[in-house]
């Protein structure tokens, strides 16, 4: 499977990222979206799951805060901010089989890394306004019964 990851894009979706998501079978949007419409051109490319950023004002009867989903046997977490994310783990219902990734954006950073609770963190970085000298960008991440296959970093 491959899940087309992006954040902070605010209204600004480049042809490159389009062109790249082709043949996606999901996208996963960590908020700051911009426009409905924004939405609306990666579904036409594929399901979206899209969660509310600090900026998407338009968006908050559309959108929620966090998002969980699973796709192919990998349970995901998505919110527009890591404290969000922390929060979400720290206060996660014992017994509660926890998700394998988290993604986030909100800091226009791209970042890997793995949770104390073992849960591999995702930030894609921004498709507007990058920032620390990181490049415009977006991710595709391959997966296979449930397994990670793959991280692509599609930048401009």
């Amino acid at each position: 499977m491959r899940i087309g990851i992006l954040s902070d894009t605010h209204g600004n979706l480049p042809t490159r990222v389009v062109e790249a998501f082709v043949g996606c079978d999901h996208v996963i949007h960590a908020g700051d979206v911009g426009p409905a419409s924004l939405l609306a051109e990666l579904e036409a490319l594929a399901p979206v799951t899209a969660v509310l950023g600090n900026n998407d004002y338009s968006l908050i009867d559309l959108l929620n805060r966090h998002e969980e989903i699973e796709l192919d046997g990998t349970r995901f977490l998505i919110a527009h901010t890591l404290d969000d994310l922390n929060y979400l783990l720290d206060t996660w219902q014992p017994g509660r089989p926890l998700p394998h990734v988290c993604i986030y954006g909100h800091t226009h950073v791209p970042r890997e890394f793995t949770h104390k609770f073992g849960c591999l963190m995702i930030n894609p970085g921004s498709l507007y306004g990058p920032r620390r000298g990181s490049a415009k960008q977006a991710l595709i991440l391959k997966t296979s019964d449930g397994n990670i296959t793959d991280i692509v970093t599609v930048s401009l």
